[in-house]
């Protein structure tokens, strides 16, 4: 599972116009990198340009190139963008659970996920149909027989408060996502550490770390920090076959968090 939340005005819809931001299913590497820099499912997507008339931006399926470097790496992921209309729908909490276990579980049928959610199979369906509108979810491939209809999760997805409305639209979202997420610490702790191998046990932790920061240096962080693990992110794009031996899935949370500007004189 992918989730990236944004909740500053960046780069991205700086540069987006609201009639094409609406459409940005991906946002890839800059592409000077090469195409290698992109995950499998963003490079078998038909390269179709459109000159959208100011220079240096180009849209294209699956990939939003812009002239400024850091914009165009701003999205390493190929993580669905979502408007605050992506946001309050997605701001349910059985809808945001059937897609985050899509994500971390793979293709399944409304009748399978409901088991998981707590709600009906025609329910579920109608949570997946939102879903879809939003090209969150797409139809998989039939697991098995039957004449179930099949769904998976497209990608990750990520959001931008960019004025009032999307702002209003993101808390929204952050609240339901945190009200899911609630001790996930605590949980792993409790349930995965014991059992855990002492090589992988000594790798875990937790950080918490107060640096004094520009808005332009606290942005170039994030965006080393996402390219750094921009390959172990992609890789899981990936069957597991081709991983490196002794490879597994870790979850990294990251939370930044500009304190108010007294509390900042204070310390």
């Amino acid at each position: 599972m992918r989730t990236t939340q944004l909740t500053g005005s960046g780069p991205i819809t700086r540069c987006c116009r609201p009639g094409v931001e609406k459409d940005l299913v991906h946002l890839a590497s800059d592409l000077s990198h090469g195409s290698s820099a992109l995950s499998k499912r963003v490079r078998r997507l038909p390269l179709v340009a459109t000159e959208l008339g100011d220079p240096g931006e180009l849209l294209m399926r699956g990939i939003f190139r812009l002239s400024s470097f850091m914009a165009a790496d701003d999205n390493l992921y190929g993580d669905i963008e979502l408007d605050a209309h992506g946001m309050r729908a997605l701001a349910h909490p059985t809808r945001l659970a059937i897609l985050l276990r899509l994500q971390r579980h793979g293709p399944d049928t409304a009748t399978g996920l409901s088991a998981h959610v707590g709600v009906s199979p025609s329910v579920a369906s109608w949570h997946l149909r939102h879903l879809a509108e939003h090209r969150l979810v797409k139809d998989a491939a039939r697991q098995g027989p039957g004449r179930q209809r099949w769904w998976e999760a497209v990608s990750g997805f990520r959001f931008t408060a960019v004025d009032d409305d999307s702002a209003d639209a993101a808390r929204a979202l952050t609240g339901v996502l945190e009200q899911l997420d609630g001790d996930l610490p605590g949980r792993w702790r409790a349930e995965v550490e014991p059992h855990l191998e002492p090589t992988w046990r000594r790798l875990s932790g937790r950080a918490s770390t107060l640096i004094a920061v520009t808005p332009a240096e606290l942005e170039s962080i994030g965006l080393a920090i996402e390219r750094l693990l921009a390959p172990y992110v992609l890789r899981r794009d990936a069957s597991a076959d081709e991983w490196p031996a002794d490879t597994r899935d870790v979850r990294i949370l990251r939370y930044t968090m500009p304190e108010l500007e007294s509390d900042s004189e204070q310390s």
